[in-house]
């Protein structure tokens, strides 16, 4: 009798192992699949400075390539915007001993390739559309980190640069939407004239 209840708790013990196994496997493919968006405070000062970085060198190149007014405008706004949460990050980071990126990412150095090459309204709708792609996972990992970040002061800034995060989707969006309507008014008229 001692030998199976002996048996049933190793058996027990087995499975409740297993379970554990499986579950911290299932943990670590949900983070590897990008499931779990947490990342240690280090790495999002490094994610946020490359990203913050790419922001104001795609907005200076759109300062000049733009062919519309409006995405000049939000371009400036960008540049504006994310040299000075660049300058506050890197204050913050000096203090706490963190490193910044120093260079973008390879997929925005890529964009940056990407945009290069461009002109006109081809730019502005690859530039826009980029931006709305970029700030919408921006505003997802900023608030990640103000809600679970340990370090205090670097939550406190994420917390305080999502509404700016915000504005520039917001911006983009719109004028993504600009550009879909003047695409649609101008095949309508080109229509009306043809039809004459």
């Amino acid at each position: 009798m001692r030998k199976i209840m002996g048996g049933l708790t190793v058996l027990a013990l087995g499975i409740s192992l297993a379970l554990v196994s499986a579950t911290a496997a299932e943990d670590k493919n949900d983070r590897d699949r990008g499931d779990n968006k947490q990342v240690s405070d280090r790495e999002f000062v490094q994610q946020a400075s490359a990203s913050g970085l790419a922001e104001v060198n795609l907005g200076n190149l759109a300062r000049t390539k733009a062919a519309s007014s409006g995405v000049r405008q939000f371009a400036q706004t960008l540049v504006q915007d994310h040299t000075q949460a660049n300058q506050q990050l890197l204050q913050l980071a000096n203090r706490k001993g963190w490193a910044l990126a120093r260079t973008m990412d390879q997929k925005h150095r890529e964009l940056e390739k990407k945009l290069t090459g461009l002109s006109g309204a081809a730019f502005d709708r690859e530039f826009v559309r980029s931006q709305i792609q970029d700030h919408e996972k921006a505003i997802d990992l900023f608030q990640s980190q103000a809600k679970n970040g340990k370090d205090k002061d670097l939550s406190n800034w994420a917390d305080k640069t999502v509404p700016h995060l915000k504005h520039h989707l917001e911006m983009a969006r719109k004028l993504s939407d600009d550009k879909g309507k003047e695409r649609t008014s101008g095949d309508r008229s080109n229509r009306k004239d043809s039809d004459r």
